[in-house]
């Protein structure tokens, strides 16, 4: 969540038609992981997010999918109705999520530790 600006081709919100979030106080981020947090490198991650999350004044919004592909699609359309306006996702496989992403319509989404090779559909 450290704010900054992404470099690379198509790597910014604003070329794809999202909001900008360059400010995270009060601002509601989602976090999906993907498996329970025993598994050490899964633990790390979640605690990067919730330091990262408080440091920014963001108001993390965490759901455990305890690898559960469903649970992981059902928290993260849950999660989008509570008003997020960022969501980062560490999917156990990230293209049975096209739900999910179809869900967040103009709500940025990152992915962390897998690759998405579906393209994410844009609403107009």
């Amino acid at each position: 969540m450290t704010s900054g600006s992404a470099t690379g081709a198509g790597c910014t919100a604003t070329k794809l038609g999202y909001p900008a979030v360059t400010n995270f106080n009060g601002v509601k981020v989602v976090f999906s992981q993907s498996e329970p947090d025993n598994a050490s490198f899964r633990a790390a991650e979640t605690k990067s997010m919730r330091d990262e999350a408080a440091k920014q004044g963001a108001d993390l919004l965490y759901a455990n999918a305890n690898k559960d592909p469903q649970k992981q699609i059902a928290d993260t359309k849950d999660l989008i109705t509570k008003g997020a306006k960022m969501i980062i996702v560490a999917p156990l496989n990230s293209d049975g999520l096209q739900p999910a992403w179809d869900a967040a319509a103009k709500v940025p989404v990152v992915t962390l530790t897998a690759w998405c090779r579906r393209p994410r559909a844009r609403t107009t």
